[in-house]
């Protein structure tokens, strides 16, 4: 007597006397994982998980979470009857890029201040190539966008105006005695007051509470602005023209120049 003198779920089995019996195969010899069931296959006993499970029946069954992507969230998809988050499963983007979730599915973006093929690699966008900050400021790519600023030792506006020499004065109490606040290519600086003064003939500039003053040398005298007259050699007195400077004689106990007529 064999198996097939059995039921399909049966086996012959012979106890300690050699008497043969039909058995069920699931009795007490099929060892099942959790929530697995033993059944049987062609005289044998069989393992399966119970309906609304999957998995190995011999080590252990889950739950079926999900048949269709349709029984999860928007932000999850179906993957192996069960409802994961899209983005976690593999590596679906590529460096530097995000993966968001759009009904079910993994889409990928390059970074703000990337692009390329965000599936592949993202590479960073040059906001600074077209040189769009201000004279003299430097460029800086950021996130998205780019930032300009002025080097040390300059001021200004880096975005339109560009950078400058920082100011050196307001007024001209912030300058030098000798000096002045004034203007020079739209920057204020502290300039010599007697930088551009021409004083008349024998006549010098003297800086004074930062203004120019024109005055006439030592020994001189008449109007020290008057480019024209300017200043004039003060008499000399003598008694003889041993006594004058060289160039000049005494006349009407005065040192005139030699050139100098009486009449004059």
């Amino acid at each position: 007597r064999g198996d097939d003198d059995c039921g399909v779920n049966e086996s012959c089995v012979q106890d300690s006397y050699g008497r043969a019996s039909c058995e069920n195969v699931c009795l007490g010899r099929a060892i099942c994982g959790r929530n697995a069931e033993c059944i049987a296959r062609s005289h044998a006993p069989d393992c399966e998980c119970k309906e609304g499970f999957f998995g190995d029946p011999k080590s252990g069954c889950r739950k079926i979470e999900c048949s269709t992507d349709a029984e999860c969230s928007h932000d999850k998809t179906c993957d192996d009857h069960m409802c994961k988050i899209a983005c976690l499963i593999g590596e679906p983007c590529g460096e530097n890029a995000l993966c968001t979730t759009e009904n079910h599915k993994q889409v990928c973006h390059c970074q703000p201040g990337f692009t390329g093929d965000p599936r592949v690699r993202c590479d960073v966008v040059d906001f600074c190539k077209d040189a769009p900050c201000g004279p003299g400021a430097r460029c800086r790519n950021s996130r998205g966008s780019f930032k300009c600023t002025c080097p040390p030792g300059l001021v200004g506006d880096p975005y339109n105006e560009g950078c400058r020499t920082a100011v050196e004065c307001e007024t001209s109490d912030d300058c030098p005695p000798h000096a002045e606040c004034t203007k020079i290519n739209g920057i204020s600086k502290c300039q010599d007051v007697c930088a551009n003064v021409k004083c008349g003939t024998n006549a010098e500039c003297i800086p004074k509470g930062h203004q120019a003053h024109c005055a006439c040398r030592n020994g001189y005298d008449g109007n020290p602005e008057d480019r024209i007259a300017g200043c004039k050699p003060l008499p000399v007195p003598c008694q003889m023209t041993s006594d004058c400077p060289t160039n000049t004689y005494c006349s009407d106990s005065i040192c005139k120049p030699a050139c100098l007529l009486d009449t004059e």
